[in-house]
């Protein structure tokens, strides 16, 4: 990807003060690589006539029987209010419904429509495709492992009562995701 020049072995001095503990650094390559990725699926799905967060969200929506909108909010890590415009859009467009819960007036639950669900290969493949640049070159244990890695890192985050990611299974109001 353009703007965004490569790093050849980075590495603090041993003795700078200034050098960040490995934490410091973890949260920055993390963000780092997740903004490149970010950028280039968003480039890449525009292709599809949707935009990026949009297609996070039809990701989502078509991950779940059903789920609503203050869950699938939740789940992006965004306010419902903020992510509205981006599901009349989906919505507009044919990829998913919205249908009012039975009980529940304020509670408007989504699912994926038979249109929505043929663009998910398509999105499969552009995900695909940007991952492979970023593990290019990584065997298939590494890759394996990096992933596992992860996967640690992000339990052991969740398992931090003040960031814990325990309400994306239920909102305040009872709501399940599923």
């Amino acid at each position: 990807m353009q703007g965004f020049p490569p790093i050849k072995d980075f590495k603090f001095p041993e003795n700078d003060p200034t050098r960040p503990s490995s934490v410091v650094l973890l949260g920055h390559w993390i963000h780092k690589i997740g903004f490149i990725l970010h950028k280039g699926m968003d480039s890449r799905v525009e292709q599809l006539g949707i935009s990026g967060l949009e297609s996070i969200l039809l990701r989502m929506v078509a991950a779940h029987k059903s789920i609503s909108i203050t869950s699938l909010a939740k789940l992006v890590g965004k306010q419902h209010t903020s992510i509205l415009r981006q599901v009349d859009s989906l919505e507009e467009k044919g990829y998913i419904t919205r249908e009012p819960d039975a009980t529940d007036r304020r509670v408007k639950w989504l699912t994926i429509t038979e249109q929505g669900k043929k663009l998910i290969p398509e999105m499969n493949h552009l995900v695909e495709t940007i991952e492979g640049c970023a593990l290019e070159g990584f065997s298939e244990d590494e890759r394996k492992k990096l992933m596992e890695l992860l996967a640690r890192i992000y339990n052991n985050l969740c398992n931090i009562p003040d960031i814990s990611t325990a309400s994306l299974v239920r909102d305040n109001k009872g709501d399940s995701q599923a």
